[in-house]
């Protein structure tokens, strides 16, 4: 039977390392701390790090005094959140995009009382809850200006797109710096509003507040290099819009799509952070937005079909810029693959359409996540 206890060992060393590697995902969701086994002093490290991922080691749950080797990465049903040593710059969320690997976002967490004071890098780590169905994380990052603590807690849910963010010390601000050409304002209710960096007369950094009846920030990303078109929506609780801390920056900052870069871009999306928090959702579904070129004019009842097909059923938002305006339409999607259909009441330049998942509906995949999926879940703004 010695074949047998040696099969035993064998069968059990090889499940370990399973638990080892973060490419093994349970059948049922679950989020995960990992500990890279580095600190990561380089500025931007997060390719080094997804390089060196088989040699991350799974925070064994239910442990909340554990004394890490390296940086911690947090793993969510949709994205990681590295906790990374580094001082240049604040910590990043790295959307997970199938077999294209990661997008990374910095996540800023700012103490603004006149003078913008970014939270950097990583001071210290406390675990508050570590089970297979939620984290919960105290972060201290080191104050930009100033070197003193920038304090916030970080919770992750199994299978929820989103990083939950609330203020702990010397922190009144949530940002997001994936520099996009567009970015929206979203409503509940009501029209969005777009910013299109290649599109507004703007020659210098511009900040544009939030209007009223805005539940969130969409930024409409590309990776860098692959046809994948996705979201990061930053929702808050009602109020937050009016702050002043909450606005979209305009920067001469580039930002990269179909492999070349260009400028200027949205390059810093902010919400005001009260005890309420915010929630980041990273909305991964590749192409639930896309953005057709048209240049094309069209005649006045003329209508205009797109190339792109929708990939998911669900309720869509539909904006065509139509003579420099934006013309906005709601449509509801029965079946993946149905194209999109603009008809011009008035006729002009149809310079492009976007289009973008909004809401779910029945047969949308349950892997899929909108915006109103995290605005009504996350903040328990409805039931639906």
């Amino acid at each position: 039977m010695k074949w047998i206890n040696t099969l035993v060992v064998i069968v059990a060393m090889f499940g370990t390392m399973l638990m080892a590697l973060p490419e093994a995902s349970a059948k049922r969701p679950v989020v995960r701390i990992w500990d890279t086994g580095k600190l990561y002093t380089q500025k931007n490290p997060m390719h080094d790090a997804w390089k060196d991922r088989a040699n991350w080691v799974l925070v064994p749950y239910g442990t909340t005094d554990y004394q890490p080797r390296g940086d911690l990465m947090l793993e969510g049903e949709t994205f990681y959140l590295f906790l990374f040593t580094n001082k240049d710059d604040s910590i990043d969320l790295m959307a997970k995009i199938g077999d294209a690997g990661y997008k990374p976002n910095e996540i800023y967490k700012v103490h603004d009382t006149g003078r913008r004071n970014f939270g950097h890098g990583t001071m210290a780590v406390k675990i508050l809850h570590n089970a297979v169905q939620e984290i919960v994380v105290e972060h201290t990052a080191e104050g930009q200006k100033d070197k003193r603590p920038v304090v916030t807690i970080y919770r992750v849910l199994a299978g929820k797109p989103w990083l939950e963010v609330r203020p702990v010390e010397r922190v009144n601000q949530q940002g997001m710096h994936g520099k996009s050409r567009i970015c929206a304002f979203v409503k509940k209710e009501g029209e969005d509003f777009i910013l299109d960096s290649k599109r507004e007369p703007f020659t210098e950094e511009v900040i544009i507040p939030a209007p009223e009846g805005t539940i969130g920030i969409i930024n409409f990303s590309r990776r860098f290099r692959t046809d994948y078109d996705f979201m990061w929506f930053m929702a808050f609780p009602p109020g937050v819009e009016k702050h002043p801390l909450t606005y979209l920056g305009f920067h001469a900052d580039p930002f990269w799509e179909d492999a070349r870069s260009d400028r200027p871009s949205v390059g810093a999306q902010y919400a005001y952070m009260g005890q309420g928090g915010v929630f980041i959702g990273v909305l991964n579904a590749k192409d639930n937005w896309k953005r057709e070129d048209v240049g094309h004019r069209l005649a006045a009842g003329e209508n205009y079909r797109t190339r792109f097909r929708a990939p998911y059923p669900g309720r869509w938002k539909l904006v065509a810029r139509l003579d420099g305006r934006y013309v906005h339409k709601c449509v509801e999607i029965r079946e993946a693959g149905e194209q999109f259909i603009f008809r011009s009441e008035t006729g002009g330049l149809l310079d492009y359409i976007l289009v973008y998942l909004w809401d779910n509906t029945t047969g949308a995949p349950a892997s899929v996540f909108t915006p109103m999926d995290v605005y009504r879940k996350a903040l328990g703004r409805g039931t639906k």
